[in-house]
Formats: C-alpha cells, structure tokens, sequence
C-alpha cells in the first residue's frame, strides 16, 4: 500500500515564530515515525485572502502563502526524499467551509492528486489553518474524498499523535453503537468502538467484551473481566449488581437466569429453543440437589418422569410432561426436526412460560430466590439493554 499527505498551510507553517516546528510539520514528523512506511505524495492546499491574525497581512497579496507553501514543501522532502509534493491555491472566503469545500473539489490540481492509483491510503493532517480548513478536512474524510482517509492531529504540541473522527462520523458511530447494544450485538458494538477511537475505548470495550462472553455463557471469562474494569460513575451501581448476578450464577439453579436470558429475544424459534434448553437444564439441577440419577441425553419429559417417580415434588411450570412446558418442548422438537414454523404470536407465551419457570424453581436459598423471582431485572437482562446502551453512549459522548 502506497501513503500520502494532504495538508492546508497555515500562518505557523513550516515553523512558529520561536522557531520551533508548525502544527504540519510535527504531525508530518510524528507520522513519519509511528507509519513505519514511506510517503510517496503530498497536497498542500494554500487559502488566498488567509489573514495573519497576529499583524494583520493579508497573505494572498503578500505572496506569504505560497512562500509558506515552498519552505514546507522542502521540509516536507527532507522527511521523505524526493517526495512529489502538488500545491494548490483556493480561492474562497477562508472562514467560509461550504465554499471552500466546493472549490476544492473544483480545483484541477485537486483532481490530478486525487486520480493517483488505487490501494493508497491518504493521511490528513488536521491540525493547521482556520476551523474552516479543518472543517473541509473533515468533510472529506467523511465522504471518502480522497479515498481510503485517516485524520491526524498534534494536540497542544505535544509528542503525540492522535487519530482525528470527523464529528458527523463519531456522531453516525456512536448512534449505531448505542443501537447494536439495545439489541444485544455486543460484539458487533466492539467493532464500531474500534472504528470510534475514543480515549476510553479500552474500559468500554472491557464492558461490551464481558457483555458477549456472559451472552455466551462463559462466567469465568466474564469474571475475570469484570474484575478489572474500572466502571465510570454511570455504571458503577450497574457492576455492583452484575458482581452479586455472576455470584449466584455459581449456585445451584443460578445459571437458569442466564438461559432466561437467551429467551428474551425477537425471534420467537430462537426463544423456543432457548426455553427448552432451560426447561432442561432447569430439570438437571433439580436432579443433581435430590441426587437423581438421570442419563444423560434424556428429554426433559423423560427427566420429569424420573425425578416424580424418585418423590421429588414438581412445580407445574417445570413439569415437562403437562400443560403449557409440554406443549411447548414438543413444538421445539417439531421445530428441529419436521422443520416447523414457530409462530410470531407464541413469543409472549414462551417469554411468559420461561418466567413463571424460574419463578417457581425450588430453592431454599433466599437471596437467590429473590434473584429468580425478578428475572426482568438481573443486570444482564435484554430488558436492562436500553439501559447499558444510554449510559454507554453518555459515557463516550462527554
């Protein structure tokens, strides 16, 4: 892949008046260092009529701007040898985005700059000339102008180099974070939090990560997780109760909240498969407390017989040989095995069912009992979703 600069001159370009290097020049000079890769073309866009706040001159008479734009150029070239740098002068009110976007992408030297090859990757440097200057910048980054763009920007003169995400990108990104965690798409909520480049992307992607893997069921890896994030101040009743949640996922019938879970989705097979799967591990618990020896590849209505003919009492929502729970098991057998339909219409009866189901399971152990009969509010509900995506989305947009 070949790399190229583009760069708007400004009054403090190449050097400031201390002598030290301008905003172009430093960034040039950190992305050389951190880019491990030659640059193989510049464009320098140069204003006329750009005003030197300091003393008043107008640049474009003066001739300033060019001059500016010829010491950068051979700056620019000690960096890179024999770098081909374009320069192009735009004529337009400097203060003025809209017009100055609009004769950039008029301008002919623009347009032979951008009919390079393809497989480049441009590097905008953000961080010289008037906000409208940056402003264009960023519009082209947005619209992918000159194809495939980074921004880049020296902050405070610091020895740093951060990636700059133009505002109507952070903005369209954070919108479909906050979106793909309503749903559930954790993970898909981790690739835009990459794309996002926030400061505090590593303690967010901390809490989407542990959010997949409680979805996938691992409780050590969420654990482990979660045991190092640092919450911000939103979030930090909300680790508390996600701290106690995976305590009881470790007793016995604590985990069917997590299979609950798995039942409040959109996608009423999905849900049903879910409810079996609960229905079954449900009824394998119960077995393991009375110590009932069940095979393992029974059905939970073969495991509801054992367990009534081993006298353990039954709880009608668990009895898979009755009612609704019996009903329901057949239809997912149906479902996988006929290839049947599952009907939008039976998702609130499978929803409910699943909740009645871990309501009612058999515990002696009060402070999980009070966590199974509040199924709606365990930290990692689907419900809790909205929730978690609003204090996220809060948290990166401050």
């Amino acid at each position: 892949m070949k790399h190229r600069v583009v760069a708007f001159v400004g009054k403090q370009d190449p050097h400031r008046l201390d002598g030290s290097p301008g905003p172009v020049l430093s960034a040039a000079t950190l992305l050389r260092q951190n880019l491990g890769a030659d640059v193989n073309g510049a464009l320098l866009l140069s204003v006329e009529g750009a005003s030197d706040r300091a003393d008043g001159r107008d640049e474009g008479t003066l001739g300033m701007q060019a001059l500016r734009s010829e010491e950068l150029q051979s700056e620019l070239r000690a960096l890179w040898p024999d770098l081909p740098v374009q320069h192009a002068q735009l004529h337009a009110d400097p203060t003025d985005a809209r017009a100055l976007l609009r004769v950039l992408r008029a301008d002919l030297d623009v347009q032979a700059f951008r009919a390079g090859e393809e497989d480049v990757q441009t590097h905008l440097l953000m961080a010289s000339g008037m906000p409208a200057m940056r402003e264009v910048l960023a519009a082209t980054q947005f619209m992918e102008f000159f194809g495939r763009t980074r921004g880049w920007y020296r902050p405070d003169r610091g020895d740093t180099l951060r990636e700059e995400v133009p505002l109507a990108v952070e903005a369209a990104l954070l919108a479909s974070l906050r979106t793909a965690v309503q749903v559930g798409e954790f993970r898909a909520a981790r690739l835009l939090l990459t794309e996002l480049r926030h400061e505090d992307a590593s303690r967010a992607g901390d809490l989407l990560d542990l959010l997949h893997l409680e979805q996938l069921g691992d409780r050590q890896g969420t654990w482990e997780i979660m045991g190092r994030w640092s919450p911000p101040e939103a979030l930090s009743a909300w680790k508390g109760e996600a701290l106690s949640a995976l305590k009881l996922y470790g007793a016995a019938g604590g985990q069917l909240m997590h299979l609950w879970n798995a039942t409040q989705v959109r996608s009423p097979r999905e849900a049903l498969l879910a409810y079996a799967t609960l229905l079954e591990e449900g009824l394998r618990v119960l077995c393991g407390t009375h110590s009932v020896r069940v095979e393992p590849r029974s059905t939970a209505e073969g495991i509801a017989g054992t367990l009534q003919r081993a006298g353990v009492p039954l709880p009608a929502a668990l009895d898979a040989g009755l009612g609704v729970p019996r009903k329901l098991y057949t239809a997912r057998s149906d479902a996988i095995h006929a290839g049947t339909s599952v009907a939008m219409e039976d998702l609130p009866v499978i929803q409910e069912a699943a909740t009645q189901l871990v309501r009612a399971y058999p515990t002696q152990d009060e402070e999980l009992a009070a966590f199974l009969r509040r199924p709606h509010h365990n930290p990692f509900a689907p419900q809790r979703h909205g929730e978690l995506a609003q204090a996220i989305f809060s948290w990166l947009s401050s």
